[in-house]
């Protein structure tokens, strides 16, 4: 993330330093604002945190988890050697690969749950505690059903490559976005549009030998399609 993205002023006019400079003034009253006797020193304090997370790829997300970490168990506020430390905490590599396997299983395979009488699939909200671990288990492909140890070195190479990188947010999973249904109730037009092309394809089958064993065929066609359009026309 470039430090601009860092520095830049967002809608409701405060950058993310900003926001981060206060929830530390929140966070340790007086501790914290006694650092910094100018304005210029504030602005040297925003410009130097923003290029180290820049420099050390830290997303929002990652600060976001600096801060709890900071208020759970740091009652002095830290330096910015201490705060990089706290925004990755160290990735336990067998860990993240059962929770690789958990949480894929939860976004790709659904439930099968009856509802009111009809069977429907059910996707869960799969939570992870760092993205690397998402994405390094998007880059183990098949392999991530695979037995752990055989895998494993591909494991910790796939999860080192990505912390190596920018790491991007989970995105949503797609298997919980809802999609729009068909409504049981055509509007007028709709039925019209419908009503025509039946009668359409009925004088298709009037114009059809009716003698025939074909013919018998088509007569029950017909009685099927004079059902339909009775049904449509009643709704």
């Amino acid at each position: 993330m470039q430090i601009e993205h860092w520095l830049a002023e967002r809608e409701d006019g405060e950058s993310p330093m900003q926001r981060l400079f206060n929830r530390f003034d929140g966070m340790y009253p007086n501790l914290w604002s006694k650092n910094f006797g100018s304005p210029t020193n504030i602005e040297n304090w925003r410009k130097a945190w923003a290029e180290a997370f820049s420099e050390e790829r830290i997303t929002f997300e990652e600060v976001m988890t600096g801060i709890r970490a900071c208020r759970k168990s740091h009652p002095f506020p830290p330096t910015l050697p201490e705060f990089l430390q706290l925004c990755r905490e160290p990735i336990d590599y067998d860990k993240a690969f059962f929770e690789a396997v958990i949480q894929m299983g939860i976004r790709r395979r659904p439930t099968v749950k009856c509802i009111d009488g009809v069977i429907v699939h059910c996707f869960g909200n799969d939570e992870w505690s760092n993205s690397a671990v998402y994405w390094a288990a998007v880059a183990m492909g098949k392999d991530l059903d695979g037995n752990y140890k055989y895998v494993r070195s591909r494991w910790h190479y796939e999860l080192d490559r990505v912390l190596a990188k920018e790491i991007r947010p989970v995105p949503q999973n797609t298997n919980l976005i809802a999609t729009s249904s068909w409504s049981k109730e055509l509007s007028a037009e709709e039925t019209a549009n419908v009503d025509s092309i039946l009668k359409n394809v009925k004088s298709m089958f009037d114009q059809a030998p009716e003698t025939t064993e074909k013919g018998a065929s088509v007569e029950r066609s017909k009685a099927q399609l004079e059902k339909a359009m009775m049904l449509l026309n009643k709704s």
